[in-house]
């Protein structure tokens, strides 16, 4: 899950039930892969996907089964992750691509944009080959001017137990498409000869498999379904044939007859639909028909809802669910709830790439804090909590044209434009994109009769209202709307597109949102009945609503009406206004249509704008954790055990709160892009506040590093090992940002300096030569994995030079070192795992022995601790054989190392202030999940070797600061550490006694200063404000700055960067 999001504490009704063939379906997913943040039942995110699917697949291959994954497209227009970018996709496809599907389909929303439809032909379509199935879409080949299928036609294949498929994949009519593309009907595709051959194949077929994005009840509106299942059924009577759906948002099951079915998975990462089948006639079919230890299908496909369950000769028995997209969810189904055991590398991966791709787009930058909920449709129309009388408002207050500002106007919008409800709290860059993705600009008729004008939102209401909308609507699907009590509090519901009167009253496909523990939801019926839903949900209240909406403005305040208008509308909509006016006998027409305000300012722009004027008054007590730079990862401190979360739950206003068994594991505090600090008051970032008022940084910094803080102050927590790392020098941060973005965030190096706030401990640079040699000799495992030629060749280089200062004889030490590293380092899984083995015994059986004893820098009890705790760990990790090649540090309260570009390091245990040149690229090699560079790293490293205490700094007294006679007189102090390189040096200061006071002279730069412990105040000028414990200040150039202690104790550090008398540090270019 992403850091800000929340799992589900509601567990499914039961196990899956497993079948001969089993599938996993999503559909509609519009870009939501970083999950529901704000919602608990729906939180997981799209790593969580992929670790369930990998999990579904190991088990359905030891059930001896058959699993097939299934996406029927719509992959953005929803959300920030996908929409932000350009082309819309550009970055949230990479993420998707990461689920390994079997098959997949083309929707809609790839085709309105000739970018993203060439996009999708060129790039998506090819990562997944024959795979991707578009039966009736074409696009135009620029280079032969011709229309090309996008992707495949059908797939005939064979799964990996035998059973022979014919698959299609098949949109509904869609006519909106750009115009490079094309959409064959249905009605036109079953009559083409390719697709009567590959039905009436030459091959063997036990199933056909049809994919869609299209309604997959045969009735519904706009389903193309019927007309598939039909000629596929008239050619072969006796074959199954399976169906997958989408585009309507809803969760639907439909049997078309004893041995035929669909499927459709709702949306926006909010359902995955499964579905399981026994009793697929097939000679080739080698797996178990009903596997055992697990529930198996028994469901005939028989419609109870209008049957009452007629018995059937059909032999296919079925199950189908619709499994809520939550982590709680995924790990019941996959290992049993064992949370701790759910994630694969691969799917942490992925989450990590998600946050990155946040940060990158800035999708956590606030508009304002919204006053409360508003839903599309769990209020009726108009009522408070109802989106669209906001809408209005905000429509009113920000569509205005200055130069015609005092003109009255009717402003028209089709409801449609939004896509989902507007959450209480903060409303930022990502939440712009959720309620309203489309970018439809705003047009004018001006000086309409009012007469005219005031009857054109009548005359579309009561119109088609299919005209004029990407998806389908409320009254096209069948399905009839639910009565009942007003939408609980905190719970926001929306349009599911899924309702329409009928002689029954049922609820069909209902669609929820909540933002609470309780337990509202999708209350889902279909011909199954009314048990698909996975986790039992209560209903939520369902309104309709119009398919329009008007805002007055500028109305004469006497309440008379105005004799002429300006009529603005969407351009999205304009042949609708235009027919409007027509019908009720007004002249104008396209000739007098312009645009009102620029192109730019559209049905994405309005509310945010709104927000900048209407909800800024709660800023600074709006709930907003994604803006306190605080990250969680899987290493760090749990809840209040961590200073990180502790400081951060101290910001004013910050609306923080620490949840016990999170992992807290960073506190950024600088201008990086990927999670910059922001003014508390304003929540303008800091990057911004200096890029505005350069005099914050002076003008030397800001030339020398272009416009922003040249370093990065952090806290980190520590609970588990950090990866084997190093941070690449600036020559090859270029190189790697230039050759994999993706990996390598920016083109910055990244020394670094450590100063513990607790009791810290971690492998720092490569230990002295002698104990090295000392390892290879007494740790038989370790000599084993990296051989014994290849030890002895190391030995023989050194002995006897482990200590020369000699240039050139430290020059081959550093040789012979890389090369035993390397080979070490290249070790294969199975080695490293059988190796492994033996050392943990012999830590745990040798003791103090262990090791030979160990070394001069660290005992064998101490090592043999140290190797079965890593190993707790990352149990069987190449790092525990990496760690007697490095030395092992112990900091004490106050102690600091520092580290150079291209220094081998990774932390163990302990809390921190760290500081850094402004770069987050890592190069791992060990103790992570995460991405791993290997021949990265043992190309890169410097290879100096140096004992414990060549690491570690020695802090002097600051000598620019003046303590009064208070601070004097308690041994308050203010000391320097002061790495070798320009880009920041760190100041801890300790004030003793109420009234101990700290002067710090004026320098020529920024600083940024926190306080870790005790309570004072901090002075600039005539402005005073208060210090508490994880209080944070940024404070610019050539300002006086005081520190004055309220208490017993008082204690700060102060990164900080001034260019004089300071060199900088680089190795390897």
């Amino acid at each position: 899950m992403q850091p800000d999001a929340q799992n589900a504490v509601v567990a499914p009704r039961g196990p899956l039930a497993w079948g001969q063939l089993n599938f996993l379906h999503t559909t509609d997913t519009h870009g939501w892969l970083e999950g529901h943040l704000k919602e608990q039942n729906y939180g997981a995110d799209w790593g969580d996907f992929v670790s369930f699917t990998q999990h579904m697949k190991h088990k359905s291959g030891n059930l001896g089964v058959d699993l097939l994954l299934i996406d029927t497209g719509d992959l953005h227009d929803g959300n920030g992750l996908s929409d932000a970018s350009s082309p819309n996709g550009a970055l949230s496809n990479i993420v998707f691509e990461n689920v390994d599907y079997d098959l997949l389909t083309i929707g809609n929303h790839e085709l309105y944009v000739t970018d993203i439809a060439y996009e999708t032909f060129n790039q998506f379509s090819k990562v997944y080959g024959e795979r991707y199935l578009t039966s009736n879409v074409q696009i135009l080949n620029n280079k032969t001017g011709e229309f090309e299928y996008i992707g495949s036609k059908f797939r005939y294949f064979t799964t990996a137990h035998g059973l022979r498929i014919m698959s299609f994949g098949v949109l509904y009519d869609f006519k909106g498409n750009s115009n490079v593309s094309k959409v064959i009907t249905a009605a036109n595709l079953v009559k083409e000869s390719w697709f009567l051959d590959a039905v009436q194949y030459p091959e063997p077929i036990d199933l056909f498999l049809v994919i869609g994005h299209n309604p997959v009840r045969p009735t519904a509106g706009g389903s193309t379904f019927g007309t598939l299942y039909k000629t596929i059924r008239g050619l072969r009577p006796d074959i199954p044939i399976q169906a997958f759906g989408g585009h309507t948002h809803i969760r639907d099951f439909a049997v078309f007859d004893d041995k035929s079915t669909g499927l459709e998975s709702g949306r926006y990462c909010e359902t995955v639909g499964w579905l399981s089948m026994s009793g697929i006639n097939s000679s080739t079919f080698k797996g178990n028909m009903k596997p055992r230890g697990v529930p198996n299908p028994t469901q005939p496909a028989i419609n109870i809802t209008a049957t009452g369950g007629n018995p059937t000769k059909s032999s296919l028995l079925y199950q189908r669910r619709y499994l809520d997209f939550n982590r709680l969810t995924f790990a019941y189904h996959a290992v049993g709830s064992q949370d701790n055991t759910f994630d694969y590398h691969s799917g942490e991966r992925v989450t990590e790439l998600i946050t990155t791709d946040r940060k990158v787009l800035n999708l956590t930058a606030l508009y304002g804090c919204a006053p409360a909920t508003y839903c599309q449709s769990c209020k009726p129309f108009g009522a408070e909590g109802n989106i669209f009388p906001l809408l209005a408002t905000a429509l009113a207050t920000t569509v205005i044209n200055q130069s015609r500002a005092d003109i009255p106007r009717l402003i028209i919008i089709n409801t449609g434009s939004v896509r989902f409800d507007l959450v209480e709290g903060p409303f930022t860059f990502d939440d712009s994109f959720i309620v309203s993705p489309f970018t439809d600009a705003f047009q004018f008729i001006p000086d309409v009769p009012y007469n005219y004008a005031s009857q054109i939102l009548g005359v579309l209401n009561a119109g088609p209202a299919d005209k004029k909308r990407r998806d389908l609507g409320p009254r096209d699907f069948d399905f009839t709307t639910m009565t009942g009590e007003v939408c609980p509090e905190g719970i926001a519901e929306h349009d599911h597109d899924t309702l329409k009167p009928r002689s029954e009253p049922m609820t069909r496909g209902l669609h929820r949102r909540q933002t609470t523990a309780t337990t509202p939801g999708y209350v889902t019926k279909d011909d199954f009945g009314t048990d698909g839903d996975d986790t039992i949900h209560s209903k939520i209240p369902f309104y309709p609503q119009p398919e329009y909406l008007q805002a007055n403005a500028s109305f004469p305040t006497d309440g008379s009406k105005p004799a002429t208008v300006d009529l603005i509308f969407l351009d999205f909509i304009v042949a609708d206004v235009l027919s409007a006016l027509k019908s009720v006998g007004a002249t104008e027409g396209a000739s007098d249509v312009s645009y009102y305000l620029p192109k730019t300012f559209t049905t994405n722009s309005y509310l945010p704008a709104y927000a900048k004027i209407a909800w800024q008054a709660n800023v600074p007590n709006c709930p907003a954790q994604a803006n306190l730079g605080v990250n969680s990862y899987d290493w760090g401190k749990l809840g209040s055990q961590s200073a990180a979360a502790k400081f951060a739950t101290a910001t004013p206003s910050s609306g923080f709160s620490i949840e016990q068994e999170k992992p807290y594991a960073e506190l950024w505090m600088g201008t990086h892009p990927s999670n910059p600090s922001k003014d508390v008051q304003t929540q303008r970032t800091l990057l911004d506040l200096v890029q505005d008022n350069q005099a914050l940084m002076s003008p030397g910094i800001s030339k020398r590093f272009g416009e922003k803080l040249p370093f990065l102050f952090k806290v980190l927590s520590i609970r588990k090992a950090l990866s084997i790392q190093a941070h690449p020098n600036k020559k090859l941060a270029e190189q790697l940002h230039a050759k994999d973005p993706k990996n390598y965030p920016d083109d910055n190096h990244k020394p670094e300096m450590t100063i513990a706030v607790t009791p810290f401990d971690g492998l720092c640079g490569f230990r002295p030569l002698a104990e090295i040699s000392h390892f290879l000799s007494t740790v038989p495992s370790l000599r084993k994995l990296i051989g014994d030629g290849a030890a002895k060749e190391f030995q023989s280089a050194v002995q006897g030079q482990e200590t020369s200062d000699s240039d050139d004889q430290v020059d081959k030490n550093k040789k012979a070192l890389q090369t035993a590293f390397s080979t070490l380092m290249k070790s294969d899984k199975a080695s490293i795992t059988a190796a492994a083995k033996d050392l943990i015994s012999s830590a745990e059986s040798e003791g103090e022995n262990f090791a030979g004893g160990g070394g001069p820098s660290n005992g064998g009890q101490e090592l043999a601790d140290l190797v079965i705790r890593l190993n707790s760990q990352f149990e069987g990790d190449i790092g525990l054989f990496v760690l007697f090649f490095l030395n092992y540090v112990k900091l004490e309260i106050g102690e600091a190392m520092f580290l150079k570009a291209d220094d081998i390091h990774a932390y163990l245990s302990g809390d921190i202030i760290e500081c850094m040149a402004s770069s987050d690229n890592v190069v791992r090699a060990g103790f992570t999940p995460k991405f791993q560079d290997i021949p990265t790293l043992t190309t890169m490293l410097t290879y100096n070797y140096a004992p414990i205490s060549e690491q570690k700094m020695s802090p002097v007294d600051f000598p620019y600061v003046t303590l009064n006679r208070t601070a004097y007189s308690s041994s308050s102090s203010a000391i320097l550490y002061d790495p070798p390189i320009e880009e920041f040096s760190v100041v801890k200061t300790a004030l003793h006694g109420k009234g101990a006071k700290a002067t710090f002279e004026a320098i020529e730069g920024p600083s940024i200063f926190i306080c870790t412990s005790g309570k004072g105040t901090i002075s600039v000028g005539p402005k005073t404000e208060e210090v508490n414990e994880g209080y944070v200040y940024f404070v610019g150039a050539t300002a006086e700055v005081v520190l004055e202690s309220e208490g017993d104790s008082f204690t700060t550090f102060k990164a900080f960067c001034e260019l004089s008398g300071k060199e900088t540090v680089e190795t390897n270019g």
